[in-house]
């Protein structure tokens, strides 16, 4: 199945295609114990492992308090719609158009990754009724609170792990105290 990129936006022209593969990664911020993987259920979709720390970070401080966060693998025949911005959610009519994961727009997957080039324009159209302002540097998302939204449950076994997320955000605290400790003893 050939796609036709001829309407595809001028920022999607260098962009790298997402790789076909049987799954995909995806990641939620939660406060209980376990993750909600049923039907309708929110996760932040996981093309680039780059771009995940600015999905992380913007989502974590939207949904503060959060404890825990989970990371599932979600099979290429699953049923998900994939949003590029919450706010894409609030203009489009309900029930949401859920496809299988394989069927997804590479235009709104490749918006997920950071950029490869350069944007100078104005408004940028990155897709389902959802711009961005310009100018954009190489290494920037154009979308920076991306959703993906479950249409079917996920079973238990696509969960690979869940942790704390107070351990992940700690940082290298050790590290930083060690180097103060050493700066003192010189001084």
């Amino acid at each position: 199945m050939e796609r036709d990129d001829s309407a595809a936006p001028a920022w999607y022209a260098g962009a790298v295609f997402v790789a076909i593969s049987p799954y995909m990664l995806a990641l939620k911020l939660h406060k209980g114990k376990y993750p909600n993987t049923k039907r309708g259920s929110f996760w932040i979709p996981i093309v680039d492992w780059r771009s995940a720390p600015t999905h992380l970070r913007n989502w974590t401080r939207t949904l503060a308090p959060v404890h825990n966060l989970t990371l599932i693998s979600i099979p290429n025949r699953h049923p998900v719609f994939v949003g590029v911005d919450w706010t894409v959610r609030t203009v489009l009519p309900w029930p949401l158009p859920f496809v299988l994961l394989r069927d997804v727009e590479q235009t709104l997957l490749a918006a997920l990754k950071p950029l490869t080039s350069r944007i100078s324009d104005g408004m940028i159209c990155v897709g389902q009724t959802f711009f961005t302002f310009g100018p954009r540097e190489i290494g920037s998302v154009l979308a920076t609170y991306p959703e993906m939204v479950l249409g079917a449950d996920l079973p238990r076994h696509c969960i690979k792990w869940t942790k704390n997320i107070r351990l992940l955000m700690r940082g290298n605290t050790r590290e930083n105290l060690r180097e103060k400790a050493d700066r003192q003893k010189e001084h």
